[in-house]
């Protein structure tokens, strides 16, 4: 999103200021990039009003960019990383099978039956938290797909459209990463019902068969995020 801002806002500023300093014929218009009008500043056709237009505008686009960068970095870093702890148990529950001895074994599987109960409650508090920001980013995704195709129906597909185009595509990029990054955190929660179910439980004792039980109950609940708590944060979704 930076780079977007330098590409829409510092990158024209050298060519504007040339043109308009060398060239004394040809009325003056500076083109926007959207349809932005500011109060009283007449930034199309005054390069006073335009320069105080961009100096203004250049902190709150780099703001922007900065905070929709931390958000992005904020929610992959805290999927990612639940899909990893999912990973840890999952490989803790396999290493069971190399445990020989049986008071090491039920030790290491109280363990990962507290590891187990740690990552349920983290990825719980995670779609807690993310539910209603992922409502709200679904919202604009669908918003801007009605918006950039309406746009595209009327205007067609020319240089003003870039803009639109760029801004659809960011905004689509930025939703299928969060559906990717949930289908990453689902198919880990299978992964790791699975190596529960392969595990020899017929070999445990009776109080071992039940904290394996325990797990075995709790994994039947799936990883997931939800979008609102209406549904799943997965890639078909987003399809």
């Amino acid at each position: 999103m930076v780079c977007i801002g330098v590409f829409y806002w510092v990158a024209p500023l050298p060519r504007t200021y040339w043109v308009y300093f060398t060239n004394s014929s040809a009325p003056l218009h500076l083109a926007q990039h959207l349809e932005q009008k500011f109060y009283w500043l007449d930034n199309r056709s005054s390069m006073a009003d335009y320069t105080v237009f961009v100096m203004i505008m250049l902190p709150f686009t780099f703001l922007c960019a900065t905070l929709i960068n931390v958000k992005l970095v904020t929610t992959s870093i805290s999927i990612t990383y639940c899909a990893k702890f999912a990973d840890v148990v999952k490989l803790a529950v396999e290493d069971l099978d190399d445990i020989s001895s049986m008071e090491q074994l039920s030790k290491k599987l109280a363990e990962v039956v507290s590891l187990h109960k740690k990552l349920l409650c983290c990825v719980q508090m995670l779609d807690k938290t993310l539910n209603p920001v992922l409502l709200l980013q679904w919202a604009l995704c669908v918003l801007n797909w009605s918006v950039t195709l309406l746009y595209l129906y009327y205007c067609g597909i020319n240089l003003r459209s870039v803009t639109i185009i760029i801004m659809f595509s960011l905004i689509a990029l930025e939703t299928f990463l969060y559906c990717a990054l949930g289908t990453l955190l689902a198919a880990r929660g299978e992964q790791l019902e699975r190596a529960l179910y392969s595990r020899r439980w017929y070999t445990l004792s009776i109080e071992m068969q039940k904290n394996l039980l325990l797990m075995l109950s709790r994994a039947q609940k799936p990883l997931r995020i939800t979008v609102g708590k209406f549904y799943q944060l997965n890639v078909e979704e987003f399809g």
